[in-house]
């Protein structure tokens, strides 16, 4: 498990202006407590200690799509079942 590491909030800026570039999600000032828990799951699923060095290696390669959507994808919720069977909740 990585140690929860203080990322600088100009390197949670950088982050949070280029995955709204590339994945058009907005994470304001408010919500960077949360993209900082999803930069130490990714540290962590990779085996790194330093959350703070995926966040900055992504800012280096903001070309890496993947990279990109796999933050975003630890910060939004995946699941759409209860859209698929309206029948199911009247």
């Amino acid at each position: 498990m990585p140690t929860t590491m203080t990322i600088p909030e100009e390197t949670l800026e950088r982050l949070a202006i280029l995955l709204a570039t590339v994945t058009g999600l907005s994470f304001p000032r408010t919500k960077w407590s949360d993209l900082a828990r999803a930069l130490t799951d990714l540290a962590a699923d990779e085996g790194r200690d330093d959350p703070r060095a995926v966040a900055e290696e992504t800012l280096r390669h903001p070309d890496d799509r993947l990279r990109v959507e796999e933050i975003a994808s630890r910060l939004t919720v995946g699941e759409t079942y209860f859209f698929r069977d309206a029948r199911g909740y009247r």
